[in-house]
């Protein structure tokens, strides 16, 4: 079944302008516009063709005129037949929500109608909206022309989630007070003028709310074909994006190798090699790579069996997939899997591990890690890796001089930097900006950087200090602050592949009182929320196995009362309290300080001693901030 067909655009819409004029008796006026638009017959209508949205304009207007029918439009629009969009028709029966509705419309729009209307998502506090902007001329045969493609819009929402899925309210452009009468009638909701933008708008019990026909297997079966169809229209693709394209059309990566991906392109090894060398790579790292993010995939599916999975990624035998696995991620594909399930891993987290490429962990915190993790690294080798990266030096001698870590002399290089701090400090801040900052290279984020480093030094600050006063059976994890500062990475990473719904989303953060509101509305946009993404995300980087361990803790415990070690507990701890607290007053720290005093078994007045101090070097923190901003 195809997407895109053959352009007989011409035969699809007079075949549907047949349709509504036969459903109100009028075939004799179509007979009049068959006169002068040219004979139509069945033979012409090709089921997967595209609507020709500018013809559809110039004949509505043409039959208007000849009809006594004031709602061909809207009629012509309801004669479309669900199956028209071919596999993105299915693909919307498949959808979760109707937020998932929207975005595949938002994204394969231009698949099925042939014009320059753009189309993009509105989430508000009451609501989801989808709006189209389409050039618009004041004309009969325009206005109607919007009025079809409402009525196609809205027909199938309602294939899709039932006649129970209609709009609070719609706007669109209108020509008279009759025609906003008699489309109220129609739609069965409020409609209103707006100058230049269709908008239908749905209360917001529908932004989450589970669609009855929805099918995560079947959208996923679907989703290559639409890519291949995507790409056609998308120039913009790069050797190595439609290298990946084409694996994930694969079954099985078995005697994969750059041989078959030049046989695939039509060209030669050599020229393959060197496309893929012109972009800073090779096939190795970026076959590599792929299995990686594909391993995470299959693991999410708990029946499929690992030596599926080893065959499926290509590995000559399941022991071979299992080392490479642990050298990723110093997990085993089965602890992994079980982290998955602790996680609550669903259908679109998978979809946000097939279809997206998670970011590679920067080389420098590549080669941080594998000196730290050696119990007897000389520190002038770590110094070595960390000056690889001037800037990344320049913050961390910078830190070093902030008023925070009471400079008086004058720190001028890593070594002086790293005997100030200490390198266990030197090593969190240096993986925390470089993280980070791989995050925030790839696009402008749609994010407040500012208010984002903010949380990160005060969330990390807070809980490894307040650590110090754990039982003495208790030793705390020298990665505690790490985790801290990393703790929100995951949001970075969801704003990074999908800047458009977090722009929609970040005003909308704003107005909700607490962290279980603000997670439960990320959770309905992304399928995912932004702690669950950073563990996840973590993983991938094959960070310190102490801090993954943490990180799963915390984010468990954002959606259940399980409670881990005492590390997770005390970052939830006090996430949840700056996230649902704008303003640090004495009562609500009392509040705080009696909560980790019953919650880890530490002394109030100890805390108390803690907090008092955090608070009073706060402005020092805000201070450090501008430091660690990219360039």
């Amino acid at each position: 079944m195809s997407i895109l067909a053959p352009a007989t655009y011409s035969g699809q819409t007079l075949q549907l302008l047949r349709l509504a004029l036969s459903k109100s008796n009028q075939l004799a006026v179509f007979n009049q516009l068959e006169q002068k638009f040219g004979p139509v017959g069945n033979a012409t209508y090709q089921i997967d063709d595209r609507v020709d949205i500018g013809l559809v304009s110039d004949f509505l207007a043409e039959s208007a005129g000849q009809s006594n029918n004031d709602n061909i439009a809207v009629e012509t629009g309801q004669c479309l037949a669900f199956s028209q969009f071919g596999a993105l028709s299915y693909y919307l029966m498949s959808c979760s929500t109707l937020f998932e509705i929207f975005r595949a419309w938002v994204r394969c729009y231009e698949l099925v109608m042939s014009n320059a209307e753009s189309v993009k998502i509105e989430l508000l506090k009451n609501g989801i909206s989808l709006i189209v902007e389409s050039p618009y001329q004041d004309t009969k045969g325009e206005y109607l022309r919007l009025e079809f493609l409402l009525s196609l819009l809205i027909s199938n929402f309602q294939m899709i989630g039932g006649a129970d899925l209609k709009p609070e309210f719609i706007e669109l452009p209108l020509n008279n007070d009759h025609s906003q009468t008699r489309l109220s009638t129609v739609f069965g909701c409020e409609v209103t003028h707006n100058d230049r933008l269709i908008i239908i708008h749905f209360s917001k019990e529908w932004i989450g709310k589970q669609l009855p026909n929805a099918n995560p297997s079947l959208k996923e079966a679907l989703k290559t074909e639409l890519d291949t169809a995507l790409k056609q229209f998308n120039s913009g693709l790069t050797f190595i994006d439609q290298i990946y394209h084409f694996l994930d059309t694969l079954d099985s990566l078995e005697n994969v190798g750059l041989g078959t991906v030049a046989t695939q392109f039509n060209v030669s090894d050599s020229t393959a090699k060197r496309r893929i060398a012109d972009l800073g790579s090779n096939f190795k790292s970026i076959f590599t790579g792929y299995r990686q993010t594909r391993s995470l995939y299959l693991l999410t599916d708990k029946n499929r069996h690992l030596d599926v999975i080893a065959r499926q990624l290509g590995f000559s035998e399941r022991a071979s997939f299992e080392r490479a696995f642990k050298k990723w991620y110093s997990l085993t594909p089965a602890q992994f899997r079980d982290m998955g399930q602790i996680l609550n891993i669903t259908a679109p987290i998978e979809h946000l591990l097939r279809t997206e490429k998670l970011p590679a962990s920067p080389k420098v915190c590549q080669d941080i890690i594998r000196i730290t993790q050696s119990p007897d690294y000389d520190i002038s080798e770590l110094v070595r890796a960390i000056e690889v990266d001037p800037v990344l030096s320049g913050k961390i001698v910078g830190l070093s001089n902030s008023a925070f870590y009471g400079s008086v002399s004058n720190v001028n290089n890593l070594n002086q930097a790293i005997v100030k701090i200490g390198v266990d400090m030197i090593t969190n801040i240096a993986l925390a900006i470089m993280s980070n900052e791989q995050m925030a290279a790839a696009k402008q984020l749609p994010i407040n950087l500012k208010r984002y480093w903010l949380s990160a030094l005060t969330i990390a600050q807070w809980v490894s200090e307040l650590a110090k006063d754990f039982p003495k059976h208790y030793e705390p994890s020298n990665w505690i602050y790490l985790s801290g500062l990393l703790h929100n990475i995951g949001y970075l990473l969801l704003a990074s592949l999908r800047p458009e719904a977090c722009a929609q989303l970040e005003p909308l953060l704003e107005l909700e009182s607490s962290l279980e509101e603000k997670i439960e509305l990320e959770s309905r946009v992304f399928g995912i929320n932004r702690f669950s993404a950073t563990a996840i995300l973590l993983a991938h980087w094959s960070l310190p196995k102490e801090v993954i361990s943490i990180t799963r803790g915390f984010a468990k415990q954002i959606t259940t009362d399980v409670k881990y070690q005492n590390e997770s507990v005390l970052i939830f701890s006090v996430i949840k309290f700056f996230a649902d607290n704008n303003e640090q007053d004495g009562e609500k720290l009392e509040i705080l300080s009696a909560q980790l005093t019953e919650i880890l078994d530490i002394d109030q007045n100890q805390v108390k001693q803690r907090i008092d101090t955090l608070t009073s070097k706060q402005h020092e923190l805000e201070v450090m901030v501008s430091q660690l901003l990219p360039a």
